[in-house]
């Protein structure tokens, strides 16, 4: 099992390096460039990096993140299913050079000192701790997503109000494909921190006996708060453009420091 697994664990690394170097490649040249290709090698990337973490699960008979660095993979798993999804539903791929190189990265750091941190198997004796622990890191991935589109965002408008349409311009997801990612993120995250939120406070009761309110929790809920905030303004009073892509700014922040705070286990 464990030479199994480090043949996935190393695969997962060369694939999605492979697949970056592809997604980058097509960002300059996306005329010429055969998107099948990328979607192929986006679904080996996700079907072996799937593979590593079942195998690495029922080798140690556990959820694969009760480590740092698992956690760091695990979350790198998450970002890219996610993507995917988001790839479907906006048919963009000049986004993901912008994503697939920072799960590679990702990746090979936790692909490296994976075994280098002790496990506290307690967090795992209930079901509800990795259930809480997938749905905020997918709605994080989202919130990722939706920040990045919004620097982008920034540097298209930048770019046409100053008349400088230079290679990035040209490249780079226009603006209806940018305010689309935000919004699609903005729901899709919205409704996965909230439901990994409410086993986040199921998981409490179990383990403590009793539902708790700490800063964690408070930065959470002013996290979702943010974005539904932007949601409601979006829908009540069609905000688009820079007001509607500062709120992903605002929240990317709370995000970080709700990270930060808690961490993905606490």
């Amino acid at each position: 099992m464990l030479i199994i697994e480090n043949i996935l664990r190393w695969s997962s690394v060369f694939f999605s390096g492979v697949t970056a170097g592809l997604y980058l490649s097509y960002f300059p040249q996306q005329r010429s460039f055969n998107k099948k290709t990328l979607s192929f090698f986006l679904g080996i990337t996700l079907s072996v990096f799937t593979g590593f973490l079942i195998v690495r699960g029922v080798h140690y008979e556990r959820c694969p993140f009760g480590t740092v660095f698992e956690a760091l993979s695990y979350t790198a798993w998450n970002i890219l299913l996610m993507y995917m999804v988001l790839e479907l539903l906006i048919k963009e791929k000049n986004f993901g050079c912008f994503i697939i190189p920072l799960i590679s990265v990702m990746q090979i750091i936790a692909a490296i000192w994976l075994d280098r941190q002790p496990i506290d198997l307690e967090f795992f004796e209930s079901p509800f701790f990795p259930m809480h622990v997938s749905f905020i890191l997918m709605a994080y991935a989202f919130f990722l997503f939706s920040f990045i589109s919004s620097i982008l965002y920034f540097v298209q408008s930048y770019s046409l109000k100053a008349k400088n349409v230079n290679l990035l311009f040209s490249h780079l997801p226009d603006l209806e494909s940018l305010d689309k990612i935000i919004l699609y993120s903005a729901y899709l995250g919205v409704g996965l921190l909230a439901i990994g939120t409410a086993f986040g406070q199921i998981w409490t009761i179990q383990v403590q006996k009793q539902s708790t309110v700490n800063v964690k929790m408070l930065l959470t809920l002013l996290l979702g708060g943010v974005y539904v905030l932007q949601l409601i303004l979006r829908k009540m009073f069609n905000w688009r453009g820079k007001r509607f892509v500062a709120f992903s700014a605002i929240g990317f922040i709370i995000l970080v420091l709700t990270f930060a705070v808690g961490g993905h286990g606490n």
